[in-house]
């Protein structure tokens, strides 16, 4: 018997022992069931994060697609939507986007108000990314 063999048997043995002990053996078999379970809600959890964090990506990379494409074609946008996408650019761009009053006539946007001096210049570059601007 070679040593890496005898070794492996008094191991086995030992936790043979430990875990069959008539006083202990059962609380020790418990908790090392307790453990495994944990790992394995561990893991689930970790694969949903994982998967949801894959999902999003895949999400992400659909909408950049969807929005390569759309700025390849010439769309003729309501006025109505043209108005709530720039609402929705400029609160993003800006820190008061209430002070800017938004409207929009047959394609064309006409913005009014005031602006802050340090907000204009993204505010302006925010107007020229929104499609249908």
């Amino acid at each position: 018997m070679s040593l890496r063999s005898f070794l492996f048997a008094l191991g086995l043995g030992a936790g043979a022992m430990y875990l069959l002990d008539p006083d202990n053996g059962h609380r020790r078999q418990m908790l090392l069931r307790d453990k495994f379970v944990h790992l394995t809600h561990r893991g689930a959890d970790w694969q949903k994060r994982l998967m949801g964090r894959v999902q999003w990506a895949g999400d992400r990379a659909t909408g950049f697609a969807r929005e390569a494409t759309a700025r390849m074609q010439d769309e003729r946008v309501p006025d109505d939507v043209l108005v709530e996408r720039v609402r929705a650019a400029l609160g993003r761009a800006t820190r008061h986007p209430g002070a800017i009053m938004t409207q929009a006539q047959q394609g064309r946007l006409i913005l009014s108000g005031q602006v802050l001096a340090d907000d204009l210049e993204r505010v302006i570059a925010t107007m020229r990314m929104v499609r249908g601007v």
